[in-house]
């Protein structure tokens, strides 16, 4: 499995029981980022039987604690079953480094690659034998040259490609005009001896925003 996450705004999830695998049955569940919408549910499904790997990079690793404890604070669940769950999920998983090959079961290898999104992020690539075959699986992916993340790595050509595409239907502009419209509003608000409120991801985006200013 890869990614695990939380419903966010009005968005629906599949019952873990309408699955079509049990969370016992699956082996390994790798993460790609530790954003509540791909990590969320790893609470959910540890508690309800998956004994397998969870693999990951050495910060999302990192991250995972404070993230779903930040998430399960909102929830239903006791301190003592929220830190039954933390242990449980911190045995469970592994931390890899980038841009070396491991091996899987039956004669699979995994290769975790920067995927430019926020600290520890990856896009995944699977390879097998008998026939030969790859397949990756992209994340959530960042562009080039951000302030505080190294630039994600160039894939090499596979068979299957599952891509986000979360931005795909829209135009950014560039970094030099939003860091021109950030510097615009501030300056007003400095003029004006006003406040900014700045909605922002807490994971990513907070950090940029702060380098930034």
């Amino acid at each position: 499995m890869v990614d695990c996450g939380a419903a966010q705004g009005g968005d629906s999830v599949l019952p873990i029981k309408d699955w079509p695998v049990l969370p016992s049955e699956v082996d390994y569940l790798f993460l790609t980022h530790a954003h509540i919408d791909h990590i969320g549910r790893v609470p959910e499904i540890v508690g309800q039987g998956f004994k397998g790997e969870i693999i990951t990079t050495y910060p999302t690793k990192a991250l995972l604690e404070p993230m779903l404890r930040d998430s399960m604070t909102f929830s239903t669940m006791s301190e003592e079953r929220i830190r039954e769950l933390e242990k449980s999920i911190d045995d469970l998983s592994w931390g890899f480094e980038y841009q070396q090959e491991f091996d899987l079961k039956n004669g699979v290898k995994f290769t975790l690659y920067r995927a430019g999104h926020i600290l520890g992020s990856c896009f995944i690539r699977f390879e097998g034998k008998d026939p030969g075959w790859s397949v990756i699986f992209s994340g959530d992916l960042g562009g080039k040259n951000r302030p505080i993340l190294c630039d994600p790595d160039v894939p090499e050509p596979c068979d299957i490609l599952i891509l986000e595409s979360t931005y795909g239907d829209r135009i950014h502009d560039s970094k030099k005009q939003r860091t021109m419209m950030l510097g615009t509003v501030l300056e007003r608000a400095f003029n004006d001896e006003g406040k900014v409120f700045i909605p922002a991801f807490a994971l990513g985006r907070t950090q940029e925003l702060i380098y930034e200013i």
